[in-house]
């Protein structure tokens, strides 16, 4: 950018406007006075919108601004500018403040007072090679993710907390159902990061007295929502293949995709003589009119 602009964005005195990336290589300074974001405002403008979906993407701010966001200004006494709606969706983007900010992505520094429109949103869509790597700190009304991220080559799961000046690789998340009753699931492991390719998570079942496994089951969610059916008839989500290892332990493969979620439930202890018939979609007594449901919601 020229000595007041953003790299990509506001020209001299101008906001970020909607920016929109969606591939390719990208490598963007800010100004070499104190003023503009790599990509977003130029001197103490806000960025309006920002959208990453895809690409490498490299963003430096100039002087007091950020990599990605609101330009700084060039008053020591100034405002700088907000961080605007930035949304990362995708891609390998690295942001690198400016010698003056603090922030890699968002907010300029001594930006303006903050606006419920502002936000920094972070996801992922390639498991494999997505990332977000930045030198300082995200600052904007909130920060949030949109799905998993764990800490570069660790299963440390990213957040809100954890995530200034460092790398962020996509993850799985296991998530174990907390309605489980009459014994417990237990995982290997909460978060699977897929860069180390650390994907197999092995599941251990203890029932409770008197109790025994009726069934497990691993279901890939595409939404982020909880796995919704009944009787093994899923409306939403995928089965994932399980390998039985002994009676009570499993183990299968988290997918690079999204979230998962498992569960398991088991049959009540039965009276002597009364006998279960076991069809695809119920479990009926024989000496009841009442079918009884053998699944759970997440089967």
């Amino acid at each position: 950018g020229g000595s007041w602009s953003a790299g990509v964005g506001g020209g001299d005195y101008g906001g970020g406007g909607h920016i929109i990336i969606t591939g390719g290589k990208l490598t963007a300074h800010g100004g070499s006075n104190s003023g503009g974001a790599g990509i977003g405002g130029s001197d103490g403008y806000s960025a309006l919108e920002i959208n990453i979906s895809g690409g490498i993407v490299n963003a430096s701010g100039g002087g007091n601004s950020p990599g990605i966001g609101g330009g700084g200004s060039w008053s020591t006494t100034g405002s700088g500018g907000r961080s605007g709606a930035i949304t990362i969706s995708g891609g390998q983007v690295t942001a690198q403040p400016g010698n003056g900010c603090l922030n890699a992505i968002g907010n300029a520094n001594k930006a303006g007072s903050t606006s419920s429109n502002d936000y920094i949103r972070l996801g992922w869509s390639d498991a494999a090679n997505d990332y977000i790597n930045v030198a300082g700190n995200y600052a904007s009304s909130t920060v949030s993710f949109s799905k998993a991220f764990a800490i570069e080559s660790t299963s440390t799961l990213a957040t809100v907390d954890n995530i200034a000046s460092a790398m962020i690789r996509p993850a799985g998340l296991v998530n174990i159902q907390s309605d489980i009753e009459n014994g417990t699931v237990e995982a290997s492991k909460d978060v699977c990061n897929f860069f180390v390719g650390d994907r197999l998570v092995t599941l251990t079942v203890t029932p409770a007295e008197q109790y025994q496994l009726d069934n497990i089951s691993v279901t890939r969610v595409h939404d982020g929502s909880t796995p919704q059916g009944i009787s093994s008839l899923k409306r939403a989500g995928e089965a994932i293949p399980l390998t039985k290892i002994d009676d009570s332990t499993y183990s299968f493969e988290m997918p690079m995709w999204r979230l998962v979620h498992h569960s398991r439930r088991t049959f009540p202890p039965q009276s002597t003589g009364l006998m279960l018939t076991a069809t695809a979609t119920r479990c009926v007594t024989t000496s009841w009119g009442n079918p009884w449901d053998a699944t759970t919601a997440a089967s």
